[in-house]
């Protein structure tokens, strides 16, 4: 059995990457707060990407580009 993490995270990616099946997109139009909170995730993730890439740059090392949300 999968863990909640597991799915969340997966259902994360598949919706990052516009590639839902009909039951997701069922689920995100009765639940419009979970998209909110979809794109909080992304928002939050994006921070600790530029922070991450900042903090690097300290010690000579840098993140890729696809990794940084611009």
């Amino acid at each position: 059995m999968a863990s909640r993490e597991g799915m969340l995270f997966k259902f994360f990616e598949k919706w990052k990457s516009n590639r839902l099946n009909k039951f997701a997109e069922k689920v995100l139009k009765d639940n419009p707060d979970l998209e909110k909170s979809l794109k909080k995730i992304d928002d939050a993730a994006g921070e600790a990407m530029k922070k991450m890439q900042k903090d690097r740059k300290k010690y000579g090392h840098s993140l890729p580009d696809r990794l940084v949300k611009k």
